[in-house]
């Protein structure tokens, strides 16, 4: 009789044990059917427009962009022009960012969702923190690994713990920031079609030199002068790519020019001229691996001729001078006390010599 008591109370004990994990988890789900839908940052959105500071910090790297007189700038980087795209993608993903799912609140269970403190042993967390102008927080929060959509229907998410709260949580949306300072400057540099090109001559430091060119814009192909007679172009698209090297050029970091000296020994002067009058004088060098760059524009003044005798056709795609002298200051304006870094891609269009776009002939 006492071992079948025991037997009973036993299988109750059980049964105690099994209600209340399902009690346990019911009361868990309804906590997450609550929560699921619901803005991670409910007040964000309406405050978007108050925001002026934003820090983002991994490891020791800590980048800084600020409000100053209405235009965003790059704290670190003496204050230049910052990234505006990627600032709203930020702001637009944290303001709408809807809870998913609840996520773990231990500890040790932080570094499997990257949504540990940035200041624990070995964390590969970021924070991101917004602020208004008053020093206010109005948003901050350790930004986790993403899980990206896996099918058509499913939506992109990450993982997002809010900072010195243990909750961790999946919420909606894409994110991907960095924590270095030239990751958040305005990377549009210079873009130059190649259709307003007119020349580019390159000068090397050893007095070698290459020069294409084409007297009519609506022509395709330049033609490369100066070609030793036991050589021959490689191909056509060799020597009119080098027509394209101001399209679309990206800063990778800016630097005060007084940082670097250009060495003479391995600095090369390109000169790109257009129809239209436009004269862009680049220095290049390589140094450590990093290409430096200074750009200046200026003005043809004999250009304004040259306009005058080209077809209707041409005129379309060029400016008038009144148009490439405004372009001009704006581009010296942005010029005049700076050196750029640049691709390594788009650098080495500045370093090319006759035998790049030559071959010797058959």
């Amino acid at each position: 009789m006492k071992s079948k008591n025991i037997l009973i109370l036993g299988v109750i004990t059980i049964a105690v044990i099994v209600v209340s994990m399902v009690v346990s988890n019911t009361k868990q789900n309804n906590v997450t059917d609550t929560t699921s839908g619901k803005l991670l940052f409910e007040n964000l959105e309406s405050r978007i427009n108050d925001i002026s500071q934003v820090e983002i910090v991994k490891g020791e790297n800590k980048a800084s962009v600020s409000k100053t007189e209405g235009a965003w700038v790059v704290d670190n980087k003496n204050n230049r022009p910052a990234d505006l795209q990627q600032l709203k993608q930020l702001f637009f993903t944290l303001a709408t960012a809807k809870i998913l799912e609840r996520k773990t609140s231990k500890t040790q269970q932080y570094p499997k969702l990257k949504v540990e403190d940035i200041d624990s042993e070995g964390a590969n967390s970021i924070s991101v923190t917004l602020k208004n102008s008053d020093g206010e927080i109005l948003a901050t929060a350790i930004l986790g690994k993403p899980r990206p959509a896996k099918t058509a229907e499913s939506i992109d998410a990450f993982y997002i713990r809010k900072t010195g709260e243990p909750q961790s949580w999946l919420v909606t949306g894409k994110i991907n920031l960095s924590a270095i300072d030239a990751s958040w400057l305005a990377k549009d540099l210079i873009s130059i079609d190649q259709q307003r090109i007119k020349s580019v001559t390159i000068k090397h430091p050893d007095d070698t030199q290459l020069k294409i060119e084409k007297k009519d814009p609506l022509k395709e192909d330049f033609t490369l002068l100066d070609i030793p007679a036991e050589k021959e172009i490689r191909n056509a698209a060799t020597v009119n790519n080098l027509a394209l090297g101001l399209k679309e050029i990206k800063l990778e970091d800016v630097l005060p020019k007084e940082k670097i000296e250009f060495d003479a020994a391995s600095t090369t002067n390109t000169k790109f001229e257009t129809f239209d009058g436009l004269i862009i004088d680049v220095k290049a060098m390589k140094k450590d691996n990093i290409w430096y760059t200074q750009f200046s524009a200026s003005f043809n003044d004999a250009a304004v001729a040259t306009l005058k005798e080209l077809d209707a056709k041409a005129i379309q795609f060029l400016k008038n001078p009144n148009e490439v002298k405004s372009e001009i200051t704006k581009m010296n304006e942005k010029f005049k006390d700076w050196l750029y870094v640049i691709p390594g891609y788009k650098a080495v269009n500045f370093h090319k010599k006759i035998n790049d776009l030559a071959k010797d002939r058959r």
